[in-house]
């Protein structure tokens, strides 16, 4: 049961951390992401170092979850990933978003033993922060 005298971030950040500390956290979460991405996507992991990659992916979730919470070191983080991913550099489009969020939160479900609905809701409403400006950005 989600503890209500927590904030919802303080929430989001507890599942990831409970996420964090399982080995195959990360690499399940590109099993599923890539398997439902287009194939010509897909393969821009092909030469990926996936070590790096998945240490990428920790820093930018808890980026996201600092961008949504305010913070300075999260905007600036955040800043750089949607120039980064738009589209004169990595041309990460926009409905490409929405498969990478669907892919953590299968990803999540499946780690975090205290999952319920209302968790997942507080997980889209943080990660959308970060995610709609990144859009913004493309």
């Amino acid at each position: 049961m989600v503890n209500l005298k927590l904030s919802n971030h303080e929430i989001v950040r507890q599942s990831f951390g409970r996420c964090c500390v399982q080995a195959d956290f990360f690499d399940r979460f590109y099993e599923i992401f890539i398997s439902h991405l287009p194939a010509n996507v897909a393969a821009k992991f092909a030469n990926t170092d996936m070590p790096l990659q998945k240490l990428a992916l920790k820093n930018g979730i808890s980026n996201l979850l600092s961008f949504a919470q305010g913070k300075t070191t999260g905007k600036m983080a955040i800043e750089r990933l949607a120039e980064s991913h738009d589209r004169n550099h990595i041309n990460i489009e926009p409905e490409h978003y929405n498969l990478w969020i669907n892919s953590l939160l299968e990803t999540l479900r499946e780690h975090d033993a205290q999952w319920e609905n209302e968790l997942e809701q507080h997980w889209v409403d943080t990660l959308r922060v970060g995610i709609d400006y990144m859009i913004s950005r493309y």
